[in-house]
């Protein structure tokens, strides 16, 4: 009887760890398609218009710290996986 009552937990457990694992795949494509992008960027940069390269850099840099013998760049962040996740799940479809 213990077999079976540690059979259903583990079933009941099923789905959470499914959800885990998929999150962890989501997350794992996402950073090689951010380092991709970043590559490219990295080669393109010197042929890149002024204009363009300002664009780039106001939608990525938050703020410029100006210091005596420093300069503090704070990236924008983007959010974390879970609000497109909330956002999507918060949509309900016409019935």
């Amino acid at each position: 009887m213990k077999r079976k009552s540690v059979f259903l937990v583990f079933l009941a457990e099923l789905p959470k760890l499914e959800a885990e694992v998929a999150h962890f795949k989501v997350t794992d494509i996402s950073i090689e398609e951010v380092t991709s992008e970043a590559k490219k960027l990295y080669t393109q940069w010197p042929e890149l218009s002024l204009e363009t390269k300002h664009s780039i850099l106001e939608s990525i840099v938050e703020k410029i710290t100006i210091g005596q013998n420093e300069i503090d760049l704070t990236l924008s962040s983007l959010p974390s996986s879970e609000e497109p996740v909330k956002n999507q799940q918060s949509l309900q479809l016409p019935a």
